[in-house]
């Protein structure tokens, strides 16, 4: 697997750029478009939290991404975008389907005065 790591030893800066040169290489292979190293860490944990089923696991990913806390893997990447708070708000069984979308309205226009 040479296509990992071009450089294994030497000083940070000089890893950091066989690291860069090695993803490029990966994800052309793959036929993906090339992420920084630091935007594939991030995609890895928005996608983290939000598979995380419970503590245990939410715990875990933490751990995995070697955050001391889980509030740092929470205030990096728990934030929950429109659309996610939208699917939690509208799948609430006991509300009626033809209320839910101006339920998430008042939700959000409440969320937003509070700011």
């Amino acid at each position: 697997m040479d296509f990992i790591l071009d450089q294994q030893s030497g000083n940070s800066e000089t890893r950091r750029i066989g690291f860069s040169r090695s993803l490029k290489r990966l994800c052309k292979l793959a036929k993906i478009p090339y992420r920084s190293p630091h935007k594939i860490r991030n995609g890895h944990g928005v996608y983290a939290v939000k598979q995380a089923k419970n503590i245990e696991e939410f715990k875990a990913y933490s751990q995995n991404m070697m955050h001391e806390n889980m509030q740092i893997t929470d205030s990096l990447y728990g934030r929950l975008s429109r659309d996610d708070i939208k699917a939690v708000i509208t799948a609430e069984k006991n509300v009626k389907s033809d209320n839910r979308e101006a339920l998430f309205n008042e939700f959000i226009e409440w969320l937003e005065s509070k700011k």
